[in-house]
């Protein structure tokens, strides 16, 4: 787990849900293209740029619990709680 993104986001799981960040493992990452600038997490009453926005998705495991951590145009992994799906996913990337 190279990437300072990632590593960020599992430290903030581990105090999100009080676990070490040894027991957190990386269930999914992939790059992904999120349907609106709302990078798949959209929140009630905001309004989002309409247009394709590349970015990524990684979901995080802690004891069969998974949480969605998105983000867009190459930028931090934001913790999002009520995830919609990408409209597109891209293959396997070894880099990521």
């Amino acid at each position: 787990m190279n990437d300072e993104r990632v590593q960020a986001a599992v430290a903030d799981l581990g105090s999100r849900w009080d676990v070490s960040q040894e027991e957190i493992q990386i269930a999914y990452h992939r790059s992904v293209t999120w349907s609106d600038g709302s990078a798949g997490c959209p929140k009630p009453g905001e309004v989002y740029t309409q247009a394709l926005m590349p970015g990524e998705l990684l979901i995080l495991s802690v004891d069969g619990e998974q949480a969605n951590y998105h983000s867009a145009n190459g930028g931090n992994f934001a913790y999002c709680d009520s995830p919609t799906p990408p409209s597109k996913i891209e293959p396997v990337n070894p880099d990521i």
